[in-house]
């Protein structure tokens, strides 16, 4: 793999990140305010067991950034 390999996918890595988390913050953090302890946490541990646990709660979180 080339460095510009490793650079291309790291920045598209990044973006995909971004691109994610922008839309779940707003539900996950902004309207959970208050009902949480660590708001942030949570979002984050949530995004991570969708992840884990793949099918349908991976397809929930995409279904998420497409309607976003």
């Amino acid at each position: 793999i080339s460095n510009l390999d490793i650079i291309f996918l790291s920045l598209l890595g990044g973006a995909l990140g971004i691109l994610f988390m922008i839309p779940l913050r707003r539900y996950l953090v902004e309207r959970e305010h208050g009902k949480l302890r660590f708001p942030e946490g949570t979002a984050c541990a949530e995004i991570i067991k969708a992840g884990d646990e793949g099918g349908g709660k991976a397809k929930t979180v995409f279904a998420g950034l497409g309607l976003s």
